[in-house]
């Protein structure tokens, strides 16, 4: 989670919680939390006599979710979607309560007092200020899915994917430079139901670059992301993934670009490309591509290319 999600948990105490019980009926609660950022767990606690600590009767661990934010002038919320565990008193993280509470110290030496931890799989953060417009973050598979673009009528679903692709030996990208107005493209494409979606990137790479010598290859990032595709002329909206592509030559294959697809490779820094990208982003079309290149600088650079 980012900074401005772990804070608002932060200025947030109160959550309301839904916990799986035994018959499999929910029942939802409001209580004070803690949470820590590394894991990013929440930290309750409750009396072993309350309806919502049944939940626990035939197991340490049920299903739960999780809203926190409900103020109508804020207009942010988290939801998150996990598992609630008992833990013990003397775990560390009952501290970690304790200390965002610490009126509460007495009560929670008490025989009745018990804490549990709730640990999300999946989350989505929703802001509707004034200020920033629409943003919604989320986390697919342990990865976060920001949201990016404006949402248009008409919108075509087609997911797929792109790839970043650096040459470490000149430290530039490659790219497609559209014919028609010079704007930049990432190698990219949609991947068929059932395919691999890193193949599926990789192939549309080498169909559109002839670039196919590769060092390394690794997921970077992810977005929901709402875009007009300028080479179709129709609006979209896709899950789209983006994929580090370190090339071990910059050697390439013969290829022939289908009708709609023109472009030619060219080789470009990042601090080009992003400056391509600003002039050409009145709505927003390039917001994922800006957000997937910072994920990508960043790795490269943690992986020692940069």
């Amino acid at each position: 989670m980012n900074k401005e999600i772990l804070n608002f948990v932060a200025n947030e105490p109160v959550s309301a919680i839904a916990l799986t019980l035994p018959d499999g009926s929910p029942y939802v609660a409001t209580l004070h939390h803690a949470h820590t950022e590394v894991p990013f767990c929440l930290i309750y606690e409750t009396s072993n006599d309350s309806r919502k600590f049944t939940a626990f009767s035939k197991g340490n661990s049920v299903r739960a979710s999780v809203v926190i934010g409900v103020n109508e002038k804020d207009m942010r919320t988290l939801q998150l979607n996990g598992v609630a565990t008992r833990i013990p008193k003397d775990d560390p993280r009952v501290q970690v309560y304790i200390a965002k509470f610490p009126k509460k110290a007495t009560r929670i030496a008490g025989e009745r007092i018990e804490f549990f931890i709730f640990i999300p799989a999946w989350w989505r953060y929703s802001s509707f200020s004034p200020e920033k417009g629409r943003v919604m973050v989320a986390c697919h598979d342990g990865m976060e899915t920001p949201e990016f673009g404006i949402p248009r009528d008409n919108e075509e679903q087609r997911d797929g994917g792109c790839g970043i692709i650096f040459d470490p030996s000149t430290k530039r990208y490659a790219v497609g430079k559209q014919d028609s107005d010079g704007c930049y493209r990432l190698f990219s494409g949609g991947v068929a139901k059932g395919e691999d979606m890193e193949q599926g990137v990789l192939r549309e790479v080498l169909e559109e670059s002839g670039l196919y010598d590769y060092l390394h290859v690794e997921k970077v990032a992810q977005a929901k992301t709402h875009y007009f595709n300028s080479l179709r002329n129709v609006n979209r909206v896709a899950f789209a993934t983006c994929y580090l592509v370190v090339l071990k030559s910059a050697e390439l294959k013969a290829i022939h670009h289908e009708d709609h697809e023109k472009f030619s490779l060219v080789w470009v820094t990042a601090e080009e490309l992003v400056t391509n990208w600003q002039k050409n982003n009145a709505n927003n079309d390039y917001d994922h591509w800006i957000y997937f290149l910072d994920k990508a600088v960043a790795r490269a650079r943690e992986l020692g290319y940069l």
